[in-house]
């Protein structure tokens, strides 16, 4: 019986590895091919099934918390998930497996242990791979992926001290070194420094292949870019939005937020002409000597001669985009994208209609067509609810006839929440509930007179400025 061999992938964070993933997933037939095995019956990524099964609250876990109605206790999906993996590790009949999980990286040393405990029933030889990435990129996109997921308003200043005057284990590679070489020791971690210079065709999905000895000048590989850097412009869009409709208040999604349970496509910020985000951070003495603690010590590890260069003190405040630098350009451009982004949601709902009919016509289960019809309905309403967000941003700018703002505020005080931007409330919400515009115009009335705007969802007082007027 030959022996088989572990990649275990840790990251760390922002350091390609979503790419890394989709690629290898679907690249599958061809690693088959050169001896290298990637899992196929789970996520391409293991973020949440393979870390889950060592953690040491997994009460406390995303992937529990999502299926809290399935699961009665954390233990029976420990044991699901475990049962999943030995599976995949007894199909597999390849010398090399790989595994690719980037919050493993957060591990302490107590969870690592049960790593190695676990995986030492099914591979001879496990090799811990992970990539760093220099403080100088690394803090921005950080910074960038936050604003990008939502988690915070950012006072750009206040967060660059958070990440290191509270020693943030987000960026701060020493621990995960110390704890991983500790546990599987010194000659099983394999350091790599995140530089597309040095990179093998400054790619870093060629570079992981190359580093795990599957030979990529001998795939022909489709490769796939994930989580896409934002441009400066986009981040000081949604900074600005964070701030002003937080997704989470009191840790529940925030009614006020629009999408604020669902992701939106990265594309859609994906802006002509914006540049890219690269703040201009100036470290104090304090903070250079922190980062550079770090440094020294990841250097250590790197092969090949390479070694990051020290953080320098810089004199001076760091330098932001600013939300009121902002242009018309990248609205116009921001709009179009949400444009695209609804057509495409649009002909899925489509294909969901056709296939909807097919499941009538064949007489299959009628409970998947409750589904389609339900999910049907969720994207035309969906649909609408944007279009009015983006005619709200276009009519913010041009302005909107007939639109009274100190008439609405002072009539529907209860929307206290609303008061800096009652034209986004009557657009999205307040048109739908009956709530008027200006002292003049009734839009109950205007209803009843046209029934057919209810049909087709559309905005009162658009209508009446478009035909009514003419």
């Amino acid at each position: 019986m030959k022996s088989k061999r572990l990649f275990l992938h840790i990251g760390r964070f922002k350091t390609g590895t979503s790419s890394i993933q989709r690629t290898l997933f679907k690249n599958r037939e061809q690693l088959l091919a050169s001896d290298f095995y990637y899992p196929e019956h789970v996520n391409n990524n293991h973020v949440l099934s393979f870390p889950f099964l060592f953690i040491d609250n997994p009460q406390a876990s995303p992937e529990f918390k999502k299926k809290l109605a399935k699961y009665k206790d954390a233990d029976e999906l420990i044991f699901e998930k475990r049962n999943m993996w030995m599976n995949e590790f007894n199909c597999c009949k390849c010398s090399n497996f790989i595994i690719c999980a980037e919050n493993l990286s957060m591990f302490n040393i107590n969870e690592i242990k049960k790593v190695r405990l676990f995986l030492e029933n099914f591979f001879d030889e496990v090799k811990i791979v992970v990539y760093l990435r220099h403080f100088s990129t690394l803090i921005p996109s950080e910074i960038q992926q936050a604003v990008k997921n939502n988690y915070f308003p950012v006072d750009f200043n206040s967060v660059v001290d958070d990440y290191i005057n509270h020693r943030n284990d987000i960026i701060f590679y020493k621990k995960t070194i110390e704890n991983w070489s500790k546990v599987f020791s010194r000659e099983n971690l394999v350091v790599r420094p995140y530089e597309k210079d040095i990179m093998k065709n400054k790619d870093v999905v060629l570079d992981f292949l190359q580093t795990i000895g599957c030979n990529p000048d001998k795939l022909e590989l489709e490769k796939i870019t994930a989580n896409k850097t934002m441009g400066s412009n986009a981040v000081a869009f949604l900074s600005r939005l964070n701030e002003s409709y937080p997704v989470f208040i009191n840790g529940k999604p925030n009614p006020e937020r629009g999408m604020s349970s669902r992701y939106i496509q990265e594309d859609v910020y994906d802006i002509k002409n914006d540049k890219p985000f690269i703040p201009t951070i100036s470290y104090t003495q304090e903070q250079a000597a922190v980062l550079n603690e770090q440094i020294e010590f990841a250097n250590k590890y790197f092969n090949n001669g390479y070694r990051f260069e020290k953080i320098q003190v810089e004199q001076g405040q760091s330098e932001f985009v600013n939300f009121k630098e902002l242009s018309t350009d990248f609205y116009i451009e921001l709009v179009n994208n949400h444009n695209l982004w609804l057509d495409r949601c649009e002909r899925k709902r489509d294909n969901l209609l056709k296939k909807k009919k097919a499941i009538i016509q064949n007489k299959e289960k009628i409970y998947l067509k409750k589904l389609l019809d339900i999910y049907y309905i969720k994207s035309k309403t969906m649909i609408i609810c944007i279009r009015n967000l983006l005619k709200w941003l276009l009519y913010s700018i041009i302005g909107l006839e007939g639109f009274d703002k100190e008439y609405y505020i002072n009539t529907y005080k209860e929307h206290t929440q609303w008061i800096r931007f009652p034209l986004l409330h009557f657009m999205i919400r307040g048109v739908y509930r009956g709530y008027n515009p200006n002292l003049e115009f009734n839009i109950p009335k205007y209803i009843k007179k046209h029934p057919e705007i209810v049909i087709h969802g559309e905005n009162a007082l658009l209508h009446l400025n478009r035909y009514d007027k003419r």
